[in-house]
């Protein structure tokens, strides 16, 4: 299995290959110039390649960082000649209750609109409904063409229920003409890590969990491939990821390797506990953002990470302000491993 994330600015757009002959899927489409910037020369090489379409266009949640290139890999199918299968989106159809439909034109309802118009296939493998973790029975399991199992461990019911009640105002935080929604208790952009970073100092730091009803909606997927894992947290919450993560364990009957963590919400110290990280014990953290909108990471979520996991390996898609100080921890052959993206790009095989 091999992990390309793609440089999306302060958004995720995660390109996943697997299997021969190679398969791919697309999870997210970062800000709106990430396919013209990234997602476009992408597809170029996957062409290259040998593949031919995507086994999924997965869309984890309606916020602007996520959702603004996916308009364009749908648009411009002619153009990439790469074909789609099946989009993963919970849409406003998904929705457990019924939510007012406001005169909007947010990415989310025009990706909707989209997908009908076109016919596009939309969670087909989930049988058209709801991509969400069951109160009760097993975790949703999907295996994809080549061996990949796609395991769903965000959202549940109750968040989706929140999201429902609360479309138009989602809608309206993360719409183009709105600036970055503000987390509960969070300043507009955080500054670097500041160098010598001390650890010990930033992991006292108070965790208080997200309440952003978008990220609470998140998709959340356990991808395993030939013994090797990978979990795509998304923006989701961390209490939800954790008591998934325990429940999935209880069905395989014992622990669960985590290979790589993609960390939810770019790093936010909303978004992953101190808790979470000593339960999953990812062997590597994934870090996509450039930093810019919040300041993304924040330095106490990677001090907890590195004081629970003092092995784990930190891998950066973007080399700057905002992951060079990490490297500074290093010294000899003592301290974690760090990994920054090149100018040409990342590319993980697990």
């Amino acid at each position: 299995m091999e992990i390309r994330p793609l440089k999306a600015r302060f958004g995720d757009s995660i390109l996943v290959l697997w299997g021969r002959p190679k398969r791919a899927l697309l999870i997210d489409g970062g800000v709106g110039k990430t396919y013209g910037e990234s997602i476009q020369p992408a597809f170029a090489a996957l062409r290259e390649q040998g593949v031919q379409a995507l086994e999924a266009l997965v869309v984890t949640h309606l916020d602007r960082d996520h959702i603004g290139g996916v308009a364009d890999v749908i648009r411009r199918r002619h153009q990439h000649q790469l074909g789609i299968r099946d989009v993963w989106f919970n849409g406003a159809r998904h929705l457990p209750v019924g939510a007012p439909r406001p005169r909007s034109i947010a990415q989310a309802e025009a990706l909707g609109a989209m997908l009908h118009e076109q016919g596009l296939a939309w969670n087909a493998a989930f049988s058209g409904g709801a991509i969400r973790t069951p109160s009760h029975g097993p975790l949703p399991r999907v295996e994809l063409p080549g061996g990949l199992a796609v395991t769903v461990l965000s959202p549940n019911l109750p968040q989706l229920k929140r999201l429902a009640a609360l479309w138009p105002q989602a809608l309206a935080e993360t719409s183009d003409a709105q600036p970055l929604p503000r987390a509960r208790g969070a300043s507009p952009k955080r500054p670097p890590a500041s160098i010598p970073i001390d650890l010990v100092s930033l992991a006292k730091a108070r965790f208080a969990e997200d309440s952003s009803v978008a990220n609470g909606s998140s998709l959340a997927l356990l991808l395993e491939h030939k013994g090797r894992a990978a979990l795509m947290a998304g923006d989701a919450y961390p209490s939800v990821l954790a008591a998934a993560w325990r429940r999935l364990c209880r069905e395989r009957g014992g622990a669960v390797g985590l290979d790589l963590l993609k960390l939810s919400h770019h790093g936010s110290s909303t978004n992953t506990s101190p808790q979470l990280l000593g339960l999953l014990k990812p062997k590597k953290l994934l870090i996509t953002t450039d930093g810019s909108g919040y300041g993304h990471p924040h330095a106490e979520t990677l001090a907890w990470a590195l004081l629970q996991i003092p092995d784990v390996e930190l891998i950066f898609n973007y080399s700057n302000e905002y992951s060079l100080p990490w490297e500074t921890i290093r010294k000899g052959r003592c301290g974690p491993k760090v990994r920054l993206g090149a100018e040409s790009g990342l590319s993980l095989r697990l």
